[in-house]
């Protein structure tokens, strides 16, 4: 069987995927960086990670809902608003990293908020504080433990602690790419799947433009909304 056909038959297949690549990441995020190697999530962190709960409901709208049209529009504007939601935060971290590393940490940290605002006031600081309340500075994303703490943890702990002391990098070693340029990219990932989703839902070249025109204009909305 051609693996495009493949595809286009299998979008829920798709959207599983999207699914449970966000959810991967949010798992990580919290249960391995945050609670098991002492990583406090800062203002811009918070943002990112509602933007990939938004990415994660929207993709379960289309993957439980996969014959209707209507819910699957409603899955594209949430996904696409998840979407720009987190480019916004990750550019604002990219910056913010910048500036860290031409050794300006305070006039960093000077721009997080210790009190985040989300989109429409939603206070999911105070519903959900673990996933929410920002307890770190941006910019500064190394383990935070203190010696006691430390000296009580396991072996592999330390280790990944010792790995990760200068912050959150895909290859700590190398420092190569840290986590708002890998945020970047698993965005720029999912606006390619969401527009192939996109082509394989609208079918026609009519319906896709008039799709994308409606899904901007809700999304923009959002945004400035919010």
């Amino acid at each position: 069987m051609d693996f495009t056909r493949f595809l286009a038959c299998n979008t829920r297949l798709i959207w599983a995927c999207l699914f449970v690549s966000a959810c991967l990441l949010l798992a990580i995020s919290h249960g391995f960086f945050q609670s098991y190697l002492f990583m406090r999530p800062c203002e811009q962190c918070v943002y990112i990670r509602f933007a990939m709960f938004c990415i994660v409901f929207g993709a379960l709208l289309g993957f439980v809902f996969s014959r209707s049209r209507v819910a699957h529009l409603f899955a594209f504007m949430m996904c696409f608003y998840g979407i720009a939601l987190g480019i916004q935060s990750a550019l604002t971290l990219q910056h913010i990293h910048a500036m860290v590393l031409e050794g300006n940490p305070f006039i960093a940290a000077s721009g997080c908020k210790k009190i985040p605002v989300f989109p429409f006031d939603l206070p999911l600081h105070v519903w959900f504080p673990q996933w929410f309340l920002p307890t770190g500075e941006c910019g500064l994303d190394a383990p935070m433990v203190g010696r006691e703490t430390l000296d009580s943890l396991s072996a592999i702990q330390k280790f990944f602690i010792e790995q990760y002391k200068n912050g959150w990098w895909l290859v700590p070693q190398l420092q190569w790419i840290n986590m708002a340029t890998f945020c970047l990219f698993y965005f720029i990932f999912c606006i390619v799947i969401l527009c192939y989703l996109l082509l394989c839902f609208a079918r026609t070249k009519v319906v896709f433009i008039l799709s994308v025109a409606a899904i901007l204009f809700v999304v923009f909305l959002l945004l400035f909304l919010g």
